[in-house]
């Protein structure tokens, strides 16, 4: 596997592979290029599997407030169409007490 580039100059942005860090994970106190004192470390690049798991976690954690969202609102129309839930509830007994009426007057 090729090694990575795992620290940077701040001042020249001369990067390379650092064997101290990769072993000790103490970052050089020189550049090798310009021997300035600002090395910094370059993080690895994320891979897909950590992609991924970013946005899995991210879903997981939107879940709950998307239920109390959902929940909300059909509470919401619940309270608001009171009037029509009413009405549509009188329509089915009224039409069921129509056709009992038809059954037991013409079919029986």
């Amino acid at each position: 596997m090729k090694e990575y580039r795992n620290v940077e100059c701040k001042r020249c942005g001369y990067q390379w592979y650092s064997e101290q860090f990769a072993e000790d994970g103490k970052v050089p106190e020189q550049c090798t290029r310009c021997y300035q004192d600002s090395v910094r470390e370059i993080p690895e690049p994320p891979t897909r599997i950590d992609i991924w798991k970013e946005e899995l976690v991210k879903k997981k954690n939107e879940l709950p407030g998307k239920i109390k969202e959902t929940r909300h609102r059909a509470i919401i129309w619940k309270e608001n169409n009171k009037l029509l839930i009413s009405l549509i509830n009188t329509g089915i007994i009224i039409t069921l007490l129509v056709a009992a009426l038809i059954y037991f007057l013409f079919i029986r």
